[in-house]
């Protein structure tokens, strides 16, 4: 890649001379090419190919691509394109086991997949941004490696299946949906080119087969770009220091179109011969590029800046213009005219972590393991008497607006496990909890308690940085009151740094501790994580009160701060200052809340023998994760409407039901065989008992239950008897009047939340203890937002105690069945009962699960998930997420804790048994799969044995998921 260094002072001076008039033109107007949609049978030639001899005994495959030829100003966004392959000869026409399907140009954080032996089919939804045709006037939106099934004298049409087929059929230009043959008169249309395939022996042929364009080879490499804004890699750029202008420039990787970029960590640093700071880090900025992640973090230093992106679902193509760009900042360089800036990356063998996945394989900067070539930049510093010209800001985020447009049963891509840790930043944190990994700047509190907080003050770093003296304090600010601490109940403790000299010191509402010449400096070491010191503190508050912990700055003290790398770095103000993070204790009443799954101890579980599942997304998709039995099937709402996910199997005839909010339940792959239901509220229209959440199919598969949030419980097909009403009625009719009811008021509401959210008490989950005869259940069980339980018999009226040991024994006498209850949270999401319905586990939102039966019993079968003996089963607990998730369809911030409460807005969804032996999987809003027990992929890992399914993060897409055992149960 050449670049073009410049310096404007040498360019204004043409200025200055004189003009000459130019004969005014007027320019010919470039005519407008109709958008159209084409197939390319060979994509390495230039232009379109739409017909191609192939020799069915080459074994080689057709090297297409789905084109959108159009004008350079189009743009496209979502699409989802289906090919119909017809033999002239009929049967099979392509071999789907060796066909290949390819990103072209479109990428996006939400691509589907499959071939089958007449049909071929990709979609790209979500793309951020639209992607413009360009000069060529050709946008590949995706290419396939296609083996046709022919013989000589064949031939094989190539045709787009129309949108009267599948309503979802077409692409997005120019922010229009145009579809593949309309579907109503009014929607826009797309023309479209079909493509046919001749196969035959070319040994006995005059046709030869067109010869492949190879595509020319770009050096794989990482750049420093100055002027982002500007076309190809400004590696030197002149800086006026007369005005506080940024460098708008960005980090990219070069290479063929091809290639791919998961995550990286880059770090870079600024040098001036002075050795001074060369960075304004108080006004740098860092931004996201093109390689999106759930885990994204920018650092700065006085003469350093570096940015870490992980969990990129899927590798992102480098694209045709060569240029991928990682990340992107704006830079405030400290130099007088006459300095030099020399930016260059930090080679990997200092940081053995520092580089990028290129093509799924770490590559290092400068390091000794694959290493990438980089290319660093410089920043002249001069001052001009040039005129003030504003740089545009270009738009430096993607967020997804659009809703997903189509459906796809085939197995997504999975997301890739990373293995390379991201850059860690410098830093101060407060640790609440030093007994468990990683820092915990969150934690409750129970103010009637003698115990105390077991934290500490730690520093992150490298693991080859070195730590010194340091002076630091904390405050504890308890809004309203003087003080938050009290000090003769609490301790403090060395950490990893020793010295001849230390103090400490602890007052009402601040703690401290120093220590100084220090014996011999500490490096971070391989956990990237030092102690300085540790603290017991007992804190001083009430139920509903929050003390916030921050550090002091050295505005308030200069002597704070702590010796990083033989440089004194300052808590917050002048100098070198070191970034910092506070802590937050909240005080309450602990028997409010769930209680998280307990830290287990490893004993092996017995193999889990599921092939795999379907995740359930909100708008309809299901999404096969692992090899679990084939059910298709075009049902789809496009909106968020589908509620939850059933199996219904019947001998041969497997299928997978959906429930949507107006109660509807649809069967997939037999549509015509779903029982007739009496019930159904129209959208629009208010549901008597509130909407649709639940479904239970009865064991025939010709009958089901619908649960509404309200508690209504209506069936249908083999489970309604005939002439009655299909709500159940008397007592589980009358519960209807009673939930579905809001917090706030009268109703109880836990004190350290939000009093006026949209938490509320609702019906989350039936469980049907069925018997052979679907019209007489041994009774239902109802669990509300709280945990509230509600137990009927099978005409619905309250039930007694008459079954010992069962999950329908909950309320008094002998051998009980104790649920949980979270009095003033909305926090419970499923009720799971096991195959036999004699036990249950039920799910909070916060990832808390609980088994029911409680206690350990010789036929407990939930007793593993306690994890202790003698049902140890893991060393690695479930996740446990304490906080608010906004929801980025809807304008209010759900995140905002002051005003939504953590409960409503938890994330988990759904709990699931392995179909055999002891283990579960949980569900998360996002598309997350945690595991627990034999599901695990191993001990020490949260990841199913099966793979990763879709993640749709930010976007609170999953609804429900269903597991397959070997036999297709």
């Amino acid at each position: 890649m050449r670049t073009y260094p410049f310096r404007l002072a040498t360019l204004l001076p043409l200025c200055l001379l004189p003009m000459h008039p130019v004969e005014s033109q007027t320019p010919t107007p470039v005519p407008k090419i109709e958008p159209k949609v084409v197939i390319d049978l060979d994509r390495d030639a230039d232009g379109i190919q739409s017909t191609l001899d192939y020799d069915p005994n080459a074994n080689k495959p057709i090297r297409g691509a789905i084109v959108l030829v159009g004008s350079e100003e189009d743009e496209v966004s979502d699409f989802s394109i289906e090919i119909e392959a017809t033999n002239s000869h009929g049967g099979e026409a392509i071999d789907c086991k060796r066909t290949t399907l390819l990103d072209g140009e479109i990428l996006s954080n939400l691509g589907i997949n499959f071939c089958a032996d007449s049909t071929f089919m990709k979609s790209q939804l979500f793309v951020s941004p639209p992607i413009a045709v360009g000069t060529d006037e050709f946008l590949h939106c995706f290419e396939f490696d296609l083996f046709p099934t022919c013989e000589p004298g064949e031939f094989i049409n190539l045709e787009f299946t129309k949108t009267e087929d599948n309503p979802q059929r077409g692409l997005r230009i120019n922010g229009a949906v145009r579809e593949f043959g309309p579907s109503f008169p009014s929607t826009l249309e797309i023309a479209t080119e079909g493509a046919t395939i001749y196969c035959r022996d070319l040994d006995t042929t005059r046709t030869p087969l067109p010869t492949p364009t190879n595509t020319p080879f770009i050096l794989e490499k990482v750049v420093i770009d100055l002027d982002r804004n500007q076309e190809g890699i400004q590696s030197t750029l002149d800086y006026n220091t007369r005005y506080e202008d940024p460098i708008r420039g960005g980090v990219r990787v070069l290479g063929s179109k091809s290639d791919g970029v998961n995550y990286y960590a880059i770090e870079i640093a600024a040098s001036k011969e002075d050795g001074e700071a060369a960075i304004d880090c108080e006004k740098t900025e860092f931004f996201s590029g093109e390689v999106a992640s759930s885990l994204e973090s920018g650092s700065c230093g006085s003469n350093l800046l570096g940015h870490a992106s992980r969990f990129e679902p899927r590798s992102v193509g480098i694209g045709r213009d060569g240029e991928l760009t990682c990340f992107e900042f704006d830079l405030y360089p400290i130099c007088e005219p006459g300095e030099i800036i020399e930016l260059d990356f930090t080679s990997g063998s200092e940081d053995q972590l520092l580089g990028i996945y290129y093509n799924d394989r770490f590559r290092s900067i400068l390091g000794d393991l694959f290493p990438i070539e980089v290319e660093g930049a410089t920043v002249h510093c001069d001052e001009f008497d040039a005129p003030r010209t504003p740089t545009p800001i270009p738009s430096l985020t993607f967020t997804p607006t659009e809703s997903p447009t189509l459906t796809n049963t085939q197995t997504p891509t999975n997301t890739p496990t990373p293995t390379n840790t991201p850059l860690v930043p410098q830093r101060l944190m407060i640790d609440l909890n030093r007994e468990e990994l990683g820092a915990q700047s969150y934690t409750i509190f129970d103010p009637g308690s003698d115990t105390q907080i077991k934290g500490a003050v730690v520093v992150l770093g490298a693991g080859e940085d070195i730590v010194g003296n340091f002076a630091i304090a904390v405050s504890a600010n308890r809004e309203g009151h003087g003080e938050a601490i009290d000090c003769e109940g609490s301790e403090f403790f060395d950490g990893e740094i020793t010295s001849r000299f230390g103090s400490e010191f602890c007052r009402s509402a601040s703690i401290g501790k120093s220590f100084l010449l220090v014996d011999h400096p500490v490096a971070i070491g391989t956990d990237r994580r030092l102690i300085l010191f540790e603290f017991d503190l007992h804190p001083l508050c009430e139920p509903g009160e929050v003390i916030d912990l921050d550090f002091i700055t050295t505005f308030e003290n200069p002597q704070l701060g702590l010796t990083f790398n033989g440089m004194a770095r300052t808590i917050g103000q002048g100098g070198s200052p070191i970034t910092t993070e506070g802590a937050k204790i909240e005080c309450i009443d602990p028997s409010t809340l769930p209680t998280p799954t307990p830290l287990p101890t490893f004993t092996p579980a017995p193999a889990c023998t599921d092939l795999g599942f379907y995740l359930l997304d909100s708008f309809g998709g299901r999404h096969a994760v692992g090899d679990p039995p084939s059910v298709m099937g075009s049902l789809y709402y496009g909106r968020n409407v589908a509620r939850d996910l059933e199996i219904r199997d019947l001998f041969v005839f497997l299928d997978l039901a959906v429930l949507d909010a107006f109660g509807a339940v649809q069967f997939v792959q037999y549509p015509k065989q779903t029982p007739p239901q009496m019930f159904y509220w129209p959208d629009g229209t208010q549901p008597p008992h509130g909407p649709a959440v639940d479904l239970v199919m009865s064991r025939d598969g010709m009958g089901f239950w619908v649960l509404t949030e309200k508690g209504g419980i209506y069936r249908a097909g083999s489970t309604l008897p005939p002439g009655e009403d299909p709500l159940l009625g008397n007592d589980a009719e009358d519960l209807t009047g009673v939930l579905g009811i809001p917090f706030g008021g009268e109703v109880p509401r836990a004190p350290s939340l939000p009093q006026d959210d949209n938490a509320s008490i609702r019906a989350v989950s039936l469980v049907v203890v069925q018997t052979e005869d679907p019209l007489a259940p041994d009774g239902y069980i109802v669990i509300d937002s709280q945990g509230g339980h509600y137990l009927f018999d099978s005409i619905g009226n309250f039930r007694d105690n008459e079954s010992p040991g069962s999950l329908l024994n909950a309320d008094s006498g002998a051998n009980v069945t104790v649920y949980p209850f979270f009095q003033g949270l909305d926090i419970v999401r499923d009720l799971e009962p096991t195959a036999d319905e004699s036990a249950a586990i039920l799910l909070d939102g916060w990832g808390g699960v609980h088994p029911i039966p409680v206690e350990f019993g010789e036929n407990n079968p939930v007793a593993f998930i306690r994890n202790e003996p003698p049902a140890q089963v893991d060393t690695l607990g479930l996740p446990y997420i304490q906080v608010g998730f906004d929801n980025p369809s809807t304008e209010e911030d759900e995140g905002d804790l002051t005003s939504y409460g953590a409960d409503a807005n938890s994330i988990f969804r759904d709990l699931e048994f392995c179909t055999r032996g002891n283990g579960i999987y949980i569900l998360d809003a996002f598309g997350g799969v945690f595991t627990f027990g034999n599901t695990r992929s191993a001990a020490d890992s949260l990841l199913p044995r099966l793979g990763l399914g879709p993640y749709f993060y930010p976007n609170l897409y999953a609804a429900d998921m269903e597991t397959f055992e070997d036999s297709g149960i």
